[in-house]
C-alpha cells in the first residue's frame, strides 16, 4: 500500500447482518449499544420489537413514506418525515423506515447524474441519515446533506428540507420541522461586534450562505464526492482527532468567511463596502486586473470595483484569516500595512464566502481556478476516489508537490489565464501547491530538486536527492517579523514562522532590484491559520499571527514603493476560510453512532461519508464508545507521521495513536504548520531557498 494510504486509515462501520436491497422498503431498528442494527424487509417487524404500524403518508413533494415500526406496541408515537426517511421515537429508542430507490436525476452533468444514481442505489443511506440526525448527536452534527432522487437534502435533529438539483438558487421545500438552512444571509455575524455577541451560534441562530450552490458543487464530482456530508457544529471540539480551539470546515457563515481586500492600480472603489464576494471570484478578479479572462470559471470579477490597468498583480492568501478581526484590527491601527492597502482600495465587510467544505486545499484550488470543488476535483484535503478505489491525500507534506495531478479536465488556473493573455510574462507561485502554469513555483523547485519531506530520509515522493526540507528553512528564533513569545510557546507557530520567512525570501528575490517583477505573483501565508487554530479567533495568538503577517506585508510594500512600482501594482488580499471558536465541553463523534447502527461506511476527512466501503480500523472497538463522550474513543482513525521534518510529538510524551490522530486531523482541517513538520495549508515547507542564499533558478518546464 502506498505510504499516503498507510498514513490515514479511515473510520469504517461494521457490516450489518442483513442489508436491504436498493429497490425495496426496509425497516431499521436501532440495535442495543455495541451491536449492529437489524435491517429487515418491509412488513417484517425487527426482532425483539412489536410492530405498531400506521398508514403510509406522502410528503408535500409526493415522496411516499411507509409504515413505521415502533419499539413497543403502545399508544401512537409522533413521527417526523423527510424524503425517503421516517423516524419514530419512543422511550429513548428509535425506529426508522427507509426507501432507497435507484434512478435519480443528475448533478454536475452526465457524469454527476450517474454518480447520483449510484448513491441512491446504495443501501444504508437512509439509516445513516436517521442516525446522524438523532437529537443525542445534535451538539456535534449541525446538519447532514445528501442527494437522492434528483433532490439535494439537508436535515438535522430539528428539521429537514430539500432543493431540486437543477435549481440551486431556487426555494427550499421544508419537509419537517425547521429548515436547517433557512437563513442564508452572507452578512450574518458582520461586523465583529455581531460575531462576538453570538459566537459559534447553533443552527437556529446561524446562517449558511449560498447553501444550495456550495453543497451541490461538493456532490458533483462523478467519482470523488461522498454519499453523505456531515457538517460539524461550530462549537464541536475534538482534540482526539486533532481538533483545536479554533476550527473551520463547516458550511456556516463564520467558518466560511474569508477577507476580500482590493488595492492599487485599477481599483476604483474606496473604503468599506457592506457586500460579499465568493472565494471562486478571486482568480477571475486577479485575471481581470491583469487584463486577462477566465471564461471557464464559475466565479466573476467585481467589475464595478476594479478593472484592467495593473502591470503587476499580486494575490495574497493569508490562510484562515478571520475577516471581522482583520478589518477591526486595521481600523484600530494594529495592522498598519493592511491599512496601507485600504488607503488605496476597498474591503468588502462580508468578505469572500468559501466553498464547502471550508478547508484549505479545496479553497486554495477554488481561488486559483475560479471553480467549485465539483468542477476542479479537489473535494477535500483527503477524500476517496471510487475510480481508483483509493484514498487521496492532497493536503499533506508528502503530496503537495503533486496536488495539481488531481485537477479535473476543463479547469484552468489564473497563471494559465494570464499567460494566455500576456505570452512571455512571468508568473510566480510562492508556497502554494496549486501552481499549474506558473513560470516560477516553490513546488516546481520541490519537483525539480527531489527534496524529501523529512531531513535525510530520502522521501518516498521526491527521491530525496535535494536533501530534506528543513535544510532550506530559516530559523524561527530571531526572526524580526515574528512574535517571539509565540515562537517559543507553540512549536506549530515556530514552524509556520520558518515557512513564512522562506516565503518572504522568495518574494524579495522575485521583486529584487534589477529584474522585472512578475506579471502575477501569488503568495501564500501560513502563520495566520496556525495562530487561529492554536488560540481560536480573536485570541492573543491569532492576533499575533496577523501582526506577523502584516509586518512581512510591510517589507513587500516598502520594496514595491522603493522600486517605484506602487502605481503599477494591484493587490488582492484574501484567505481560504474563516474561523470560529470550539467549546472544550462540546465533545462527541458521529462515527461511533454509525458503528453502533451497523452502517457500512468509511469517513474521510471526518465528515465525508462513503457508504458500502470499509477502512482499516476495528469497528468492534468503536462500537463500545460513547458517541456523546470524547471523540474517537476506542477508534483513533488516525494517521502515521506522514513525512514531517521532525517528530516533536514524541518529545512531548504522546502515544503513537495520539500523534496519528492529530496527523490525520491536520490534513483534514487544512493548516500548514504542524508539530510533525510542514502541515497542510497549501503553503509548503519549501525548498526554494536556503537561509542565507537566494533562490536557485528554476529549471525549465517545472
Amino acid at each position: 500500500m502506498p505510504s499516503s494510504e498507510r498514513a490515514y486509515p479511515v473510520r469504517s462501520g461494521a457490516t450489518p447482518d442483513r442489508v436491504a436491497t436498493s429497490d425495496r422498503v426496509a425497516t431499521v431498528a436501532e440495535a442495543p449499544a455495541g451491536t449492529p442494527a437489524q435491517v429487515v424487509p418491509a412488513g417484517e417487524p425487527p426482532a425483539s420489537t412489536a410492530a405498531a404500524t400506521s398508514a403510509g403518508t406522502a410528503t408535500s413533494a409526493g415522496t411516499a413514506t411507509s409504515a413505521v415500526s415502533a419499539p413497543t406496541a403502545t399508544a401512537a408515537v409522533p413521527t417526523t418525515a423527510t424524503a425517503g426517511v421516517t423516524t419514530t421515537a419512543a422511550g429513548g429508542a428509535t425506529a426508522v423506515e427507509v426507501t432507497e430507490a435507484a434512478g435519480v436525476a443528475g448533478v454536475g452533468g452526465a457524469a454527476g447524474a450517474a454518480r447520483v444514481a449510484e448513491v441512491a442505489a446504495r443501501p444504508g443511506l437512509a439509516s445513516a441519515v436517521a442516525v446522524l440526525t438523532r437529537p443525542d448527536l445534535a451538539h456535534v452534527v449541525d446538519l447532514v446533506a445528501w442527494v437522492e432522487d434528483g433532490w439535494l437534502h439537508v436535515a438535522n435533529a430539528d428539521g429537514a428540507s430539500r432543493l431540486p438539483v437543477d435549481d440551486p438558487d431556487g426555494p427550499w421545500e421544508v419537509l419537517r420541522g425547521r429548515d436547517p438552512v433557512a437563513v442564508q444571509d452572507p452578512m450574518h455575524g458582520v461586523p465583529l461586534a455581531a460575531a462576538l455577541a453570538d459566537p459559534s451560534p447553533p443552527a437556529a441562530r446561524n446562517a449558511y450562505p449560498f447553501a444550495g450552490r456550495r453543497l451541490l458543487s461538493m456532490f458533483a464530482d462523478p467519482t470523488r464526492s461522498p454519499d453523505i456530508a456531515v457538517v460539524h457544529t461550530p462549537r464541536h471540539y475534538w482534540p482526539e482527532r486533532g481538533g483545536h480551539l479554533g476550527e473551520h470546515g463547516s458550511l456556516d457563515a463564520g467558518q466560511s468567511r474569508a477577507p476580500f481586500v482590493l488595492s492599487g492600480a485599477g481599483v476604483t472603489a474606496r473604503g468599506l463596502l457592506p457586500r460579499v464576494a465568493r472565494v471562486i471570484d478571486v482568480g477571475p478578479t486577479l485575471a481581470a486586473l491583469a487584463g486577462a479572462a477566465m471564461p471557464e470559471a464559475e466565479g466573476t470579477a467585481p467589475d464595478d470595483l476594479a478593472g484592467p490597468g495593473a502591470r503587476h498583480v499580486v494575490g495574497l492568501l493569508w490562510d484562515g484569516t478571520n475577516c471581522n478581526d482583520l478589518l477591526d484590527l486595521t481600523a484600530r491601527g494594529e495592522l498598519p500595512n493592511v491599512a496601507r492597502l485600504l488607503a488605496r482600495g476597498v474591503a468588502l465587510t462580508g468578505g469572500a464566502v468559501a466553498e464547502f467544505p471550508s478547508v484549505t486545499l479545496t479553497n486554495h484550488t477554488s481561488a486559483i481556478t475560479g471553480a467549485g470543488p465539483g468542477r476542479h476535483g479537489i473535494l477535500h484535503n483527503v477524500y476517496f476516489d471510487r475510480a481508483t478505489d483509493r484514498q487521496v491525500i492532497t493536503n499533506e507534506a508528502a503530496t503537495w508537490h503533486v496536488a495539481c495531478d488531481q485537477l479535473r479536465d476543463g479547469v484552468s488556473t489564473v497563471f494559465e489565464a494570464v499567460t494566455r493573455s500576456r505570452p512571455g510574462a512571468e508568473t510566480a507561485c510562492v508556497n502554494e501547491p496549486i501552481d499549474r502554469g506558473a513560470s516560477y513555483s516553490t513546488f516546481g523547485l520541490v519537483r525539480a530538486l527531489g527534496v524529501g519531506p523529512a531531513a535525510g530520509d530520502g522521501g518516498s515522493d521526491g527521491g530525496g536527492s535535494g536533501g530534506g526540507m528543513e535544510d532550506y528553512l530559516p530559523a524561527a528564533e530571531g526572526d524580526p517579523h515574528a512574535s517571539a513569545e509565540w515562537v517559543t510557546a507553540d512549536p506549530n507557530y515556530a514552524w509556520s514562522t520558518r515557512v513564512d520567512a522562506l516565503g518572504l525570501n522568495q518574494i524579495i528575490d522575485l521583486w529584487a532590484e534589477g529584474r522585472e517583477p512578475p506579471a502575477l505573483t501569488w503568495w501564500n501565508t501560513t502563520i495566520t491559520d496556525t495562530g487561529h487554530h492554536g488560540g481560536g479567533p480573536y485570541s492573543p495568538e491569532a492576533r499575533a499571527a496577523l501582526a506577523d503577517a502584516d509586518r512581512r506585508l510591510g517589507v513587500f510594500l516598502d520594496l514595491v514603493e522603493r522600486r517605484g512600482r506602487a502605481d503599477q501594482t494591484a493587490i488582492l488580499l484574501t484567505a481560504d476560510h474563516g474561523f470560529e471558536a470550539a467549546d472544550p465541553d462540546c465533545r462527541g463523534d458521529w462515527d461511533v453512532a454509525l458503528h453502533r447502527a451497523g452502517v457500512v461506511f468509511r469517513d474521510e476527512g471526518y465528515g465525508f461519508i462513503y457508504l458500502g466501503l470499509t477502512g482499516d480500523d476495528d469497528p468492534s472497538t468503536a462500537a463500545t464508545a460513547d458517541p456523546a463522550g470524547p471523540a474517537g474513543a476506542g477508534n483513533s482513525g488516525g494517521a502515521g507521521n506522514s513525512g514531517g521534518i521532525a517528530d516533536p510529538a514524541y518529545s512531548r510524551g504522546e502515544t503513537r495513536s495520539e500523534e496519528q490522530a492529530r496527523s490525520e486531523e491536520q490534513a483534514r482541517r487544512g493548516d500548514l504548520a504542524t508539530p510533525d513538520g510542514p502541515a497542510d495549508q497549501g503553503g509548503a515547507s519549501d525548498p526554494g531557498a536556503r537561509p542565507t542564499a537566494t533562490l536557485p533558478p528554476q529549471p525549465s518546464g517545472t
